[in-house]
């Protein structure tokens, strides 16, 4: 039974494989859910040694929840040999019909080492509502290891008050698109013009990685959707390059794909000599976009959205900008985690240099390292704007409700 079972689901990750590479989880479609169904027949589900950690959903940069699992395995079991892995899900809303989800992991080739161990993650969206969850993890070998457990998704309106992006009881992939909500015409709001700094999360990056584009542009799709705006202006630019590489004067979610596109041609690790020889570049680039929104003939609301910049010109220097700009303009503003100085344990009197471990109390880190205002947000103080620190995505739930009681 387990060879049937097995060969049933090679077959199908075979017919999913090319979907399914490098994502976290591709939803099975309906030409192949029998496949998936049989998939789960087996009894045996633990052939090898695995261990199969679930995650709670947790709300991320598209203000949907999203849920996952954590796979560890000791590879020693495997004698050094090439693996192709494949893993299953079936997510079960309660009363309703599962969803299953597939993903392919491949291992190299390596000598054998009982210490080594391989961690693999998946992820999943879900709405609020119950879930049993069943991951089966298979190998080469056509051996499986298998873990359930239940799941409960809840999303804290009462902190946030945002809509909630999937309907209670829905499953998808973390890779599909944002569906908006239904709203009431009443509570449209006004114009915004979107001003999307393209650069990396990172301050230490060189280029935008594949999880800064993920979160900003998950960022963007979010806060779109949230707001309901009557219409968007979108104006993507490289504050280090002091260019604009992407505008559109009617932006919806359906041309995302272009501005992904867009943004990652730009090389962020390049800087030209013209940029160089330009000090006051960058401010004068920001002054430059606020005041075409100053003469324009709508009052529209500017929301800054990206990374903490490297740029940190004095937003002093050059001329004014136009316009009156309480409560119309906002900087949500990425960060990573806060950093420490690094701290040299402090060693107990009479024991030397790394003996036995036997050392006093230590700090594991020191105080939290100065963050200086980038020119951005020197430039939204000078002009009463309100800037948003976002380190989480509940940080980021929360900045968007504040802008929309502002609007």
């Amino acid at each position: 039974m387990l060879l049937n079972t097995s060969r049933i689901l090679r077959a199908l990750i075979v017919a999913l494989a090319a979907a399914a590479a490098n994502q976290a989880q591709t939803v099975v479609d309906a030409d192949h859910l029998a496949n998936a169904r049989k998939a789960f027949e087996s009894g045996n589900g633990n052939a090898f040694a695995c261990d199969i950690k679930p995650v709670p959903p947790a709300l991320n940069y598209s203000l949907r929840l999203e849920a996952g699992y954590t796979a560890t395995v000791p590879m020693g079991q495997f004698d050094g040999k090439e693996q192709h892995w494949a893993m299953l899900l079936r997510v079960t809303p309660e009363g309703h019909e599962p969803t299953y989800l597939v993903s392919t992991i491949d291992i190299p080739a390596k000598e054998p080492d009982d210490k080594t161990e391989i961690e693999t993650h998946g992820a999943f969206l879900v709405g609020e509502g119950n879930y049993t969850v069943t991951a089966e993890l298979e190998d080469k070998e056509h051996r499986a290891c298998r873990r359930e457990w239940r799941v409960q998704a809840k999303q804290d309106r009462s902190e946030h008050g945002l809509r909630p992006m999937l309907p209670a009881g829905a499953v998808a992939a973390t890779s599909s698109g944002i569906t908006p909500p239904e709203a009431p015409s009443n509570d449209r709001k006004g114009a915004v013009t979107i001003l999307f700094d393209a650069a990396p999360v990172s301050r230490k990056a060189p280029q935008l990685e594949a999880g800064d584009l993920s979160r900003l542009t998950d960022s963007l799709s979010s806060l779109i959707t949230e707001l309901d705006a009557s219409a968007v202006r979108l104006i993507a630019f490289n504050l280090e390059q002091q260019k604009i590489v992407y505008k559109s004067d009617s932006f919806t979610l359906a041309k995302l794909d272009k501005l992904r596109s867009a943004i990652t041609e730009v090389k962020t690790g390049l800087v030209s000599a013209a940029v160089l020889a330009n000090p006051n570049g960058s401010r004068d680039l920001l002054a430059k976009l606020l005041d075409e929104e100053a003469g324009g003939p709508e009052h529209r609301t500017v929301i800054f959205l990206g990374p903490h910049s490297r740029v940190q010109q004095s937003a002093k220097n050059g001329d004014p900008v136009s316009g009156e700009w309480a409560n119309r303009l906002f900087y949500l503003e990425h960060k990573g985690e806060l950093q420490h100085e690094m701290v040299m344990p402090q060693r107990r009197r009479g024991y030397g240099p790394m003996m036995d471990g036997r050392f006093g109390d230590r700090s594991p880190r020191g105080p939290v390292v100065a963050e200086f205002p980038d020119t951005i947000e020197q430039l939204v103080k000078q002009l009463k704007g309100k800037t948003f620190t976002i380190r989480t995505p509940k940080d980021y739930a929360s900045a968007i409700v504040s802008i929309q009681h502002s609007l």
